[in-house]
């Protein structure tokens, strides 16, 4: 049985003509040759607007560059990060 991940989008217009394109493999999934960039891009759009830029940079980091970490060291390193408190300097 084959599963196919890939799509093809054809746009018909009103005078005939199209625009056609496709993908075999979509962006940072599994086989993606640029899988880490779209990962980390999509893990900083989504991580910088709740926790802050400071914070998912540490977090990031983490992933990163630790290694092979226990995951529970892992994760209790991401909740010692998480819990800080983050103090805005009021001019």
């Amino acid at each position: 049985m084959e599963f196919k991940i890939g799509a093809e989008v054809i746009i018909r217009f009103k005078n005939g003509t199209e625009a056609k394109d496709s993908c075999d493999i979509p962006r940072g999934f599994a086989g993606d040759k640029d899988k880490l960039h779209a990962v980390i891009e999509k893990f900083d759009r989504e991580t910088f607007a709740v926790l802050g830029e400071d914070k998912a940079l540490k977090i990031k980091n983490l992933f990163l560059y630790t290694g092979n970490q226990k995951f529970k060291v892992l994760i209790d390193d991401i909740f010692k990060i998480i819990r800080t408190e983050t103090f805005i300097k009021h001019h």
